[in-house]
């Protein structure tokens, strides 16, 4: 159970670092997701 935990801790830290460049991105599309997810909803 430890190694399973310190395996993860360090593969987020690599996908963390892996996803700096792509956080302007994400911050720009979830808004956008979020717009579609409500109208998607009141279209109901």
């Amino acid at each position: 159970m430890e190694t399973i935990g310190s395996g993860f801790a360090v593969m987020s830290i690599k996908l963390e670092v892996d996803a700096q460049p792509f956080e302007d991105a994400i911050q720009r599309y979830l808004p956008v997701v979020f717009a579609l997810n409500e109208e998607s909803i009141s279209d109901k």
